[in-house]
């Protein structure tokens, strides 16, 4: 009966270890609760805070995301580095939500499950990562950066006329920078540090390659020297010169020239390639420089016109005949000079047009010519002297006057009327009428100038004996049947011409 005494009393021993071992589990597990503390096996951002209280934990994820932020991650883009860490781009790691997060796991367990990690000796399993967030605008300026330290435009090479030569501009491959994908990479880098990583680059490359056009360069050099040495020979009156576009300050248009030939061509053919030599170069012309070319050739060609002229000098009425002037078309003439250029006319002859005189020999048909020191008056039709005239002309202390005149109204029979009544005509009538003793006798024509009476007539006369003489206060007395003969051989507009001598 003893044997089973001894079992009871081991059962109950047992029992009230494993009641002592639950309560003092319990208890822990509460401590955990009230201590702040996180579960065994509980990892946040990578480092593992088990068993440590809130504040121990945070300062350990503070101390390694420090670490962390401020690594240096080398971008690589087109060739180029750049160096940034978490921290040149304002990161801001939210460590007490991800410590709150983990403690959670504490709080929410409970005494009962907090008492079954200590007996069993469990492992919380716990991971929880730290929110880090960068400024988007930081992110966005370092992106700009790199985009302007690789972007370039695509370049496709080219042949251009600089310095008298052709000049060889190489194809470029363009390159442009993902700013998205450059913009993910470069926070994933720098939040998870890595040594280095590449940003994406899109390359474009250009359509038309170096190797294309390298093999042209010297046949399209020569070419363009002979068209800009070319010359082109200008004709028109009075005028025989030549030019080259070079004087024009001309420059080879080379990608009209290049536009000719089929791309496919370029790189397989070379010079060969190029359109026949017979085509011309195209050029490209100085407006100004043709502006110069035209101002030269109008003082070279261009001549006012000259109106027919009267000349006396030698004693004798002379007509000078006129002569048409001319000035130089210059829209038409520039057309022409740049078709030449462009090889498609030579020579290139000046464009004029005629610039009509104001006054022809066909205006002096007549014309009345007056040398008073030999008191006569002739009439002078189509040049040739046809008659001529004794007259009398003004005494000397009013003389007739001399120069340009031409015949204004002409009346039969006049009227005489007193031009002086207080002075040398004190002693004549007021008014004469027709008739043996009218002073104009039987006609008068008036001397116009510039369109106005100068109250200067021819005119007969009632004193027949003053014929020869000088005179009369100014106008010209005539016999009257000379002036009658004057009348009805002349008209309004003749010119006269009053000399002295």
């Amino acid at each position: 009966m003893r044997k089973p005494r001894t079992r009871t009393i081991l059962t109950t021993g047992l029992l009230a270890t494993g009641l002592l071992g639950a309560a003092a589990s319990l208890a822990w597990g509460q401590g955990l609760e009230d201590e702040h503390r996180l579960l065994s096996g509980t990892t946040i951002a990578g480092v593992d805070v088990g068993g440590t209280t809130v504040e121990q934990a945070t300062r350990q994820v503070h101390d390694h995301l420090d670490d962390r932020l401020a690594t240096d991650v080398d971008l690589r883009a087109a060739n180029r580095r750049w160096t940034v860490s978490a921290d040149d781009l304002d990161a801001q790691p939210d460590i007490d939500a991800a410590v709150t997060e983990a403690f959670a796991h504490t709080r929410d367990a409970g005494p009962v499950e907090l008492a079954l990690h200590r007996l069993l000796d469990r492992s919380a399993d716990v991971e929880v990562e730290v929110d880090t967030h960068l400024d988007q605008r930081a992110v966005e300026r370092l992106v700009a950066d790199v985009a302007e330290g690789i972007e370039r435009d695509t370049r496709d090479a080219s042949l251009a006329w600089s310095g008298g030569e052709v000049q060889l501009t190489e194809a470029r491959t363009g390159r442009t920078l993902d700013r998205d994908g450059a913009a993910h990479r470069i926070e994933t880098a720098v939040l998870a540090p890595r040594p280095e990583t590449e940003l994406p680059v899109t390359s474009t490359d250009p359509s038309v390659a170096t190797e294309e056009l390298a093999p042209l360069v010297d046949e399209v050099e020569e070419r363009s020297r002979s068209a800009l040495d070319r010359e082109i020979e200008l004709t028109g009156p009075d005028l025989d010169r030549t030019l080259t576009p070079r004087e024009l300050d001309a420059a080879p248009d080379l990608d009209a020239l290049l536009d000719e030939l089929p791309a496919d061509d370029r790189g397989d053919t070379g010079a060969d390639a190029l359109p026949d030599a017979t085509t011309a170069v195209p050029l490209e012309v100085d407006d100004d420089a043709v502006d110069a070319v035209l101002d030269d050739l109008a003082d070279e060609v261009e001549r006012p016109a000259r109106d027919a002229q009267l000349d006396w000098s030698s004693g004798a009425l002379d007509i000078i005949g006129e002569r048409t002037g001319r000035t130089l078309d210059v829209d038409v003439t520039r057309a022409r000079l740049l078709d030449a250029i462009d090889g498609a006319s030579d020579p290139v002859e000046l464009a004029t047009d005629p610039v009509q005189p104001a006054v022809t020999r066909d205006d002096h048909d007549q014309v009345l010519f007056l040398q008073q020191d030999r008191r006569t008056l002739r009439l002078y039709e189509d040049g040739e002297a046809v008659r001529e005239w004794p007259v009398a002309v003004g005494r000397p202390s009013a003389p007739t006057p001399t120069g340009e005149f031409t015949i204004g109204a002409t009346r039969v029979e006049p009227t005489w009327t007193n031009p002086d009544p207080d002075g040398w005509g004190a002693d004549l009538p007021e008014v004469v009428g027709p008739g043996p003793d009218n002073p104009l006798g039987a006609r008068a024509l008036n001397w116009n100038r510039d369109g106005r009476d100068t109250l200067i007539r021819f005119h007969g006369t009632n004193e027949p004996a003053s014929i020869g003489q000088a005179a009369s206060q100014g106008c010209v007395r005539m016999h009257d049947d000379d002036v009658i003969e004057l009348y009805d051989r002349v008209s309004t507009g003749t010119t006269i011409v009053s000399t002295a001598g």
